[in-house]
């Protein structure tokens, strides 16, 4: 270091070293999240400007549903997808970086969803029973099946039936169809 005035530079004092602390990095930047689907959300950020004098050693996202606890993803680049999400709800999520020093400033919060769920086919009837009800007719009841979220109403049933073979105890490869509309849980199969 040297003093100067109007006529001249002074000589030089002695050197003097110093280094700067090191730190948890600072907040990652432009915390996006795009293509999510019913169960994923892809995640990018930009790294943190100031690293605190340490490398970057990974990333932490911090994700939460309504009235859920707190969840955390780790990954190693700045990118990342969140996995086994809920269909059709809204996570606040944020990331920080990390650095042998610990863990950086979170980025700001980012508020996203996941799509809807695609429909589902019905879950199995239950307590199917079949009654004679004559010699040629056969009485059929059965249990609708349980409530599926994000299933479909049922429109109707159908009833798999065939004669069993006398002589070999087998049912042939084919059974004949009948439908019944719903909500309808019973059905009589006749000229048996």
């Amino acid at each position: 270091m040297t003093a100067s005035n109007f006529y001249g530079e002074g000589p030089r004092s002695d050197s003097s070293e110093a280094t700067t602390d090191k730190r948890a990095p600072d907040a990652p930047s432009a915390f996006k999240a795009a293509n999510q689907t019913p169960f994923t959300i892809e995640l990018s950020w930009i790294a943190p400007a100031q690293d605190g004098g340490s490398e970057v050693t990974g990333y932490i996202v911090s994700y939460a549903a309504p009235n859920s606890p707190v969840k955390t993803a780790k990954f190693t680049e700045t990118e990342g997808t969140l996995t086994d999400l809920l269909p059709e709800t809204i996570y606040d999520m944020s990331v920080q970086a990390t650095n042998d020093l610990g863990e950086g400033e979170k980025s700001m919060s980012l508020r996203w969803s996941t799509l809807q769920a695609p429909p589902e086919p019905p879950s199995a009837v239950t307590n199917v029973r079949a009654v004679s009800s004559s010699s040629t007719s056969i009485n059929v009841n059965w249990i609708a099946p349980a409530f599926k979220p994000n299933t479909p109403d049922v429109q109707s049933y159908v009833i798999m039936f065939a004669k069993k073979d006398t002589e070999t105890g087998e049912y042939p490869a084919e059974f004949t169809k009948k439908s019944q509309s719903a909500p309808g849980t019973t059905t009589v199969l006749s000229g048996l």
